[in-house]
C-alpha cells in the first residue's frame, strides 16, 4: 500500500471522528429560522418562550445557531438592553398639612400618621395640640410610596400670597419608615414676588436619586398666610425596563408532607421574581419557597417570609412580588410555616416572573440561520463572541448589532433528541471496544508495513 493511500485513511478516519463530534440541526429537537433584513455583521434576537420549555440544560447549553448549509455560526447569550423612553406624565402627590402649637416652629414627636397595610398615608393626626389651642402648619407630609421610580423634581402650587411677597428657604427630608429622617434637600428657595407687572415665582425643588418613600416638606413661619394646595412629583426621562413575562404554575400538595407544595413549571425559565397566589379568599402563611433543576437535585432555599391574599371592603390585596436569584430552576417547593396551613382544597399558584435573554451572533455563512434547541448529549459550547462584544462601547454595539424576528418553531430531530439514548448493554459496550481495538491493530500492521516496504535491508 503506497503512503499516500494510509495518509488518506488515517485522514479520513479524523475528518469522520471531527465530523461525529460537530452538532447538525437535525441532532436538536427544534428550531426556529431567523428572519433577516438587509446586511449587518451581528445579528440579535430575542429568545421565545419554547427554548425555555425545551431546553435541556438550565444554562441553555443545548442552544445552537447554524447557517443555511447547516455550519455552526458562533452565538452568545445576554440580557435585553435597556431602551430609551420619555419622562413619565408628572404625578400629584398625596399632602397631609402637619399641624404644631402656634408658638412652635416645629411638629414635634407627637405625631400619628396612619397607613394602610400597603404603606400609603391615609391620616397624619398631632398629639401635642391640646383642645382649643391655636395651631399653625409648621411641615407638610408627601407619600411617593406608590410612585414606580424616584422623581427628581417637585413642582409647588399656593393659593395666596401675601401683598409683599415672600423668599423663603424650606427644607426636604425623607424616610422609609416614618420614624427614622434624613436630610434630602437642605435650604432651598421658594418665592413668590410681583412688582410693578413684573413676577418672579419660584416653585420648584430638585431631588437627588435616591428612592423613598415618604417625603417632609418644612413651612416656616414666614409662609403662615400661604397654603399648599398640591405638589405634583416631576421625572426625568430614562430608559424603560425591558418587558417581564408571567408564567402561572399549579400547586400539587406534597404527598408525604400536608403543608407542603410542589409547582412543576415545564421548562427552565430565567426567573428572578415569584410571587404567590391562592384561590380561596382570604389566605396569609409565612413560607419558605425553595427550587431545584431536577427531580433528583437537592432542594435550595431562595425565599423566606409572609405570602398573602385577602379581600378588604371589596378590593384585593396581595403580597408583593419577591425577588429570587435567576437559576433558571425547573422544579418549585413551597412549605408552609405557620398561618393558614392547611390549603388542600385549594392549592396554592406560584407566578413566575422573568425577562427572557437575548442570543447575538456572527453573521457567517449564508442565511437563513437557523436557532436550534433540545439535545440530552450536548454541553455549551466555548464562544469568542463575548470577548468581542465586551471591547465594544455601547455606540459601537448600536452600530453593529441588528434585531432580527423569528419564525414559528418547527421539529428538527424531534422530541427523541431531548432524552438521552438508553446506555449499551456490557456486550455492546465490549463489542465496540473490540471493533475500535481492531481498526487500531490493523492501522498500525498498514503503517509497519508500508515503512518496511519503503525501507527494505540490505545484505551485510
Amino acid at each position: 500500500m503506497k503512503a499516500s493511500a494510509v495518509a488518506g485513511l488515517v485522514l479520513g478516519l479524523w475528518a469522520a471522528a471531527a465530523a461525529a463530534t460537530v452538532p447538525q440541526p437535525d441532532d436538536f429537537a427544534f428550531g426556529v429560522t431567523v428572519r433577516t433584513e438587509g446586511k449587518a455583521p451581528l445579528w440579535r434576537v430575542t429568545l421565545p418562550e419554547d427554548v425555555y420549555r425545551h431546553a435541556v440544560r438550565p444554562d441553555l447549553g443545548d442552544v445552537r445557531v447554524f447557517d443555511a448549509v447547516g455550519r455552526n455560526v458562533p452565538y452568545t447569550l445576554g440580557r435585553p438592553e435597556l431602551q430609551p423612553g420619555a419622562a413619565p406624565a408628572p404625578v400629584n402627590l398625596p399632602l397631609f398639612p402637619l399641624s404644631a402649637p402656634k408658638a412652635s416652629d416645629t411638629v414635634g414627636q407627637a405625631l400619628r400618621i396612619i397607613t394602610d397595610d400597603r404603606g400609603r398615608i391615609v391620616n397624619a393626626i398631632s398629639d401635642a395640640i391640646r383642645p382649643g389651642q391655636e395651631t399653625r402648619v409648621a411641615a407638610y407630609l408627601l407619600d411617593v410610596s406608590t410612585l414606580e421610580r424616584a422623581p427628581n423634581r417637585l413642582v409647588l402650587r399656593w393659593d395666596h400670597t401675601p401683598v409683599a411677597g415672600f423668599v423663603v428657604p424650606v427644607s426636604v427630608v425623607s424616610s422609609d419608615d416614618l420614624t427614622h429622617w434624613r436630610t434630602l434637600v437642605h435650604n432651598v428657595t421658594l418665592a413668590d414676588l410681583r412688582s410693578g407687572g413684573h413676577t418672579l415665582i419660584h416653585r420648584d425643588i430638585a431631588l437627588p436619586p435616591r428612592r423613598e418613600r415618604y417625603l417632609r416638606l418644612s413651612w416656616p413661619r414666614a409662609l403662615d398666610g400661604v397654603r399648599l394646595t398640591g405638589v405634583e412629583a416631576h421625572f426625568a426621562a430614562g430608559a424603560l425596563p425591558p418587558a417581564r413575562h408571567w408564567l402561572q404554575v399549579q400547586g400539587v400538595a406534597a404527598a408525604t408532607t400536608p403543608t407542603s407544595y410542589l409547582f412543576d413549571s415545564g421548562g427552565y425559565w430565567p426567573a428572578d421574581q415569584v410571587r404567590m397566589s391562592f384561590p380561596s379568599r382570604n389566605a396569609i402563611l409565612v413560607g419558605t419557597l425553595s427550587s431545584r433543576p431536577s427531580p433528583s437535585a437537592p432542594w435550595r432555599a431562595r425565599y423566606r417570609g409572609l405570602f398573602y391574599s385577602l379581600i378588604a371592603d371589596g378590593t384585593p390585596l396581595r403580597s408583593d412580588a419577591v425577588t429570587v436569584p435567576g437559576h433558571g430552576n425547573r422544579y418549585w417547593k413551597l412549605d408552609v410555616a405557620s398561618g393558614e396551613a392547611d390549603l388542600r382544597g385549594a392549592t396554592p399558584v406560584l407566578e413566575l416572573g422573568w425577562v427572557s435573554r437575548t442570543l447575538t451572533f456572527v453573521a457567517q455563512g449564508e442565511p437563513p440561520y437557523t436557532v436550534a434547541y433540545g439535545n440530552a448529549l450536548i454541553g455549551p459550547p466555548r464562544q469568542p463572541v463575548d470577548a468581542l462584544l465586551s471591547s465594544l462601547d455601547a455606540r459601537q454595539g448600536r452600530a453593529m448589532v441588528k434585531s432580527a424576528q423569528l419564525s414559528e418553531p418547527r421539529a428538527l430531530g424531534g422530541v427523541a433528541r431531548l432524552s438521552p439514548p438508553p446506555p449499551l448493554l456490557p456486550w455492546r459496550r465490549w463489542l465496540l471496544w473490540a471493533v475500535l481495538g481492531t481498526g487500531v491493530l490493523v492501522l498500525a500492521w498498514m503503517v509497519r508495513r508500508l515503512y518496511r516496504q519503503m525501507n527494505p535491508p540490505t545484505g551485510g
